[in-house]
């Protein structure tokens, strides 16, 4: 009669250990139920069942926080586009755009030897070192 109720709380508790896994449990948590399944079944079959029934209300919430769902998309965390405040108006206007389409100031200068777009901050034109800023 022991041995068959060893065999009972083995088999439950690696039932209910595998299934605390699978419910998104970690390693140690999982044992313990398991083990506490095991356990009780060495007491009496009323005592296993009365664990089971406080593991399938208690501890088989899922709590699988691991593995973020693919289809949510964070809208705020994703920019839609780059803007940057114009230096002479000081409106809004695209990073790629080279004239502030509101004031017509010129937000890339390009180089008056190469034609190459310029930095603001540069003094001299990388591509052909000449004054950036000509008088």
């Amino acid at each position: 009669m022991i041995a068959l109720g060893l065999i009972v709380g083995a088999a439950a508790g690696y039932i209910v250990y595998k299934d605390a896994l699978d419910r998104g449990k970690d390693k140690q948590t999982a044992a313990l139920w398991g083990f506490g399944t095991l356990a009780s079944s060495l007491g009496t079959y009323l005592l296993l069942l009365g664990f089971l029934a406080l593991y399938y209300f208690v501890g088989r919430k899922i709590t699988d926080n691991r593995r973020p769902d693919k289809q949510v998309i964070d809208i705020e965390g994703v920019p839609l586009e780059e803007l940057i405040p114009c230096p002479m108006c000081g409106r809004k206007v695209k990073d790629d755009c080279s004239i502030c389409p509101h004031c017509h100031h010129t937000l890339r200068p390009k180089c008056v030897n190469c034609a190459q777009e310029l930095r603001r901050e540069w003094k001299v034109c990388p591509y052909c070192g000449a004054d950036a800023n000509p008088k």
